[in-house]
């Protein structure tokens, strides 16, 4: 056990980091939750070319309580090489742009943290795996033979984080992809309650889902995903809502809808 005043000059690096972790959303006590604070989007350039453009932003990696949190930064938007050094041969490949801060360096001007892991040429790609040093951020769909990264091949990866919130705040969580509106939730104790007011292409059925968000670790449920019937569409369509294990929000309607408002509790834990 140690003690310790933040950001005081006798302090190591491990004190400072593991003391940042507990000012930050939380997986478990002094383990800060993996993910985006701010930016770091990632866009084709201008016109689309062998190189991505990352927006400035911040992140925070934590891999383990011992070495604790990092805390990432790009300051000013980076125009991130792909194909040029990795060309695309006859096979499709997914690379993955990350912020890693096992290659990030050290001092004023450090690089190499934003990096691209590059994937494995297969007919059907997988994903390259991510360091558990590393923050997801895109993946990029490379064609066979692809020489240029248009939008249409950049997938957003990123999962955001935040400060840590005092129990009972509300907060936002990130949409998906073609989804808008309200989605949020709150924690209160051992209890979790979800809320939302969302427009998008809701799945028709109740086999197949869309997804609406995702929750930090501490708020999921751990046994079978609690749902609860939603308010769906112009009022004579109906569906539910469901917390998945992954902490994925999903709205399932009985037929096409584009709007769903909920709200519903349930244990986490």
């Amino acid at each position: 056990m140690s003690q310790f005043e933040y950001h005081n000059a006798s302090n190591d690096e491990a004190s400072q980091k593991k003391s940042l972790a507990f000012m930050l959303r939380q997986d478990s006590p002094g383990l800060a939750t993996d993910g985006v604070l701010s930016g770091l989007a990632v866009a084709q350039t201008t016109t689309a070319s062998a190189s991505v453009v990352v927006s400035a932003g911040a992140a925070v990696s934590q891999d383990s309580v011992l070495n604790g949190a990092s805390l990432l930064g790009l300051d000013t938007d980076l125009t991130l090489d792909v194909l040029t050094a990795n060309p695309v041969g006859g096979l499709p490949r997914n690379d993955l742009i990350v912020f890693d801060v096992a290659t990030l360096g050290a001092g004023a001007g450090a690089s190499g943290g934003v990096r691209v892991i590059v994937g494995t040429p297969n007919a059907s790609p997988t994903d390259p795996a991510v360091p558990a040093t590393a923050v997801a951020l895109a993946r990029l769909r490379h064609a066979a033979s692809a020489t240029t990264v248009p939008a249409a091949k950049i997938d957003d990866l990123r999962v955001f984080t935040s400060l840590v919130q005092p129990a009972g705040v509300w907060i936002s969580l990130a949409l998906a992809s073609g989804v808008a509106g309200t989605l949020k939730y709150r924690q209160r104790g051992n209890t979790v309650d979800v809320a939302g007011d969302i427009t998008g292409t809701f799945a028709t059925g109740f086999t197949a889902a869309s997804a609406a968000g995702a929750l930090p670790t501490a708020a999921r449920a751990t046994i079978t995903p609690p749902r609860s019937v939603a308010y769906v569409g112009s009022g004579t369509v109906m569906g539910s809502v469901e917390v998945t294990t992954a902490g994925t929000v999903n709205v399932q309607c009985a037929s096409a809808s584009t709007l769903a408002k909920f709200a519903f509790c349930y244990p986490a834990g």
